[in-house]
């Protein structure tokens, strides 16, 4: 007889990984805002792919994180253009 704590089950397993990629997801997303690069940007990239692929409730983080940037973007660069290319830059993959 095993108990939850030693042996975890599937669905907890996935849980925690998907609230682990929402952490990572959101550190990413502010140092990406902070200075933009392109492993940062596939850094995001990929955790999402993981968030996504442990649960779909992470569709909810990426929406939040996408308003976010959005209203980030908009207020330093102020051209909608200029925001949308530098969102395509995050959000294409996933």
């Amino acid at each position: 007889m095993t108990s939850d704590v030693t042996m975890p089950s599937r669905r907890r397993f996935l849980r925690d990984v998907g609230g682990l990629a929402a952490l990572a997801a959101a550190w990413l997303m502010e140092t990406y805002l902070e200075r933009p690069g392109r492993a940062k940007a596939a850094a995001f990239a990929a955790v999402s792919l993981i968030g996504m692929a442990s649960h779909l409730t992470f569709l909810a983080v990426l929406a939040g994180l996408g308003v976010w940037a959005a209203m980030t973007l908009y207020s330093r660069h102020g051209a909608g253009v200029t925001t949308a290319a530098r969102l395509a830059v995050l959000f294409a993959v996933p």
